[in-house]
């Protein structure tokens, strides 16, 4: 049975591609398109995936069925009440589990389980680098009616990012320079 979001894809491809190659099933959205998205990772998940020493060109999550191919997902922790960037990733890939193992060359079962996966564009990826930003925590705008973070002396509660945020391009721009001006 094919999903909305399935049907969408197939809609849109750019490629043909069987329903078989679930690595193929990315639609490009174009550069006028692109949205950036600042996406929560618990502290405890940052230290893990950074201590091994590989490049942030992974993610998987429930909520990445709105994210498509070109799209920048930022990745943020909160560490006592201090907001961080710790890289992004420029969507190359939006798979299952299964595409996503096939493309990074590894099991499925070394994997997140769940049910969307992103994988990053080709020679995009970086080292999960940490970069506190609380001076921006109260700066940065989102789509929709929950625009701004709550920010209370300066910190931030973690519960505002439990879901996906769609940042402004002004914000995405922001955390751009936060991120390149530490390299």
């Amino acid at each position: 049975m094919i999903t909305l979001r399935q049907n969408r894809v197939y809609q849109n491809l750019t490629n043909v591609a069987s329903a078989d190659e679930p690595d193929l099933l990315t639609a490009g959205n174009g550069a006028n398109n692109m949205q950036s998205f600042l996406y929560y990772w618990k502290p405890q998940t940052v230290d893990e995936e950074r201590d091994r020493g590989e490049l942030l060109n992974h993610s998987a999550s429930e909520q990445f069925d709105r994210v498509q191919v070109g799209d920048h997902v930022w990745h943020a922790t909160v560490r006592d009440g201090e907001l961080s960037i710790i890289g992004r990733i420029i969507v190359g890939h939006v798979v299952d589990q299964e595409g996503a193992a096939r493309l990074l060359g590894k099991k499925s079962d070394e994997l997140w389980a769940r049910p969307h996966h992103i994988v990053a564009e080709t020679n995009t990826a970086e080292p999960i680098r940490e970069v506190r930003i609380p001076q921006l925590s109260a700066s940065l705008r989102f789509e929709g009616p929950h625009d701004r973070l709550a920010v209370d002396n300066g910190k931030v509660s973690v519960f505002q990012l439990r879901a996906m945020r769609t940042l402004t391009l002004g914000s995405a721009a922001e955390l751009e320079r936060a991120y390149v001006r530490t390299a």
